[in-house]
């Protein structure tokens, strides 16, 4: 997993601007990769939320996969996210960024 997030970050471009930019430039990136997602914003912070998860097939019972896409986001937006992804029945993607103390990348 570790190898495959790696190489998904190294291929992605490095994302630029203040965190709402980034924020949103990830959820992009997330639909490029057949993610239906949207961002919530609360109080500096912001989710990423999925309508199912682009990954479904992998994710029951292994909890390691969203970990490597949430390491992923992490280093693509350069802040701290929590993967909170539903992974039951209908597993749904989900990304807390914490957006406290935060500044512009150029």
């Amino acid at each position: 997993m570790r190898s495959i997030r790696e190489s998904l970050a190294d291929e992605m471009p490095r994302l630029r601007g203040d965190l709402p930019e980034r924020v949103n430039a990830a959820n992009a990136l997330l639909e490029q990769l057949g993610a239906l997602t949207e961002v919530e914003s609360f109080d500096h912070s912001y989710v990423i939320r999925g309508y199912g998860c682009l990954l479904s097939e992998a994710v029951h019972g292994r909890p390691e996969v969203c970990r490597a896409v949430e390491r992923m986001l992490a280093e693509l937006l350069q802040v701290p996210v929590q993967q909170c992804c539903e992974r039951g029945d209908r597993p749904r993607c989900c990304f807390r960024v914490d957006g406290s103390g935060t500044s512009v990348v150029t």
